[in-house]
Formats: C-alpha cells, structure tokens, sequence
C-alpha cells in the first residue's frame, strides 16, 4: 500500500495536476484499443452469418373457426 501511494505522489510531482486527467485519459484509449485488438476477427471474405427466425405456421380460416367455437 506504502509503494502505490509513495508512486502516486511522484507523478503527481512529475507531471503536475494539470496532466494527470490527459495521462488518464491516452492509457485508458491504449487498453481499449488493445482489447479489441486481441479480439478474433471475421475474415475479411467470409460471408455474413445468415439469420434463422422461424415464421409461425398461418392458420387456415377453418382453424380459426374451431378455435372460436371453443372458447365459448
């Protein structure tokens, strides 16, 4: 606990308050974009995935007369 504090309070000396949010800021860019860098890739020519939705079968007029006999 004693060396990240004695740390923190030498690049608050070296780099001043005025800094500290911009330092912040450029490492905080660095790791996002190495975190999308170890990502896989799609390959460039493999075709998009093709979705699979399922439609609901239509009914026919008879099944929809049945279904409202039935219910009453």
């Amino acid at each position: 606990m004693e060396q990240i504090l004695f740390i923190s309070v030498v690049i608050l000396i070296l780099f001043g308050p005025d800094k500290l949010p911009t330092i912040g800021k450029a490492i905080g860019t660095i790791v996002r974009e190495f975190q999308t860098a170890m990502k896989p890739e799609t390959p460039v020519n493999a075709p998009p995935a093709a979705k699979t939705t399922r439609r609901k079968p239509r009914r026919s007029s008879k099944t929809k007369k049945r279904n409202l006999t039935k219910k009453r």
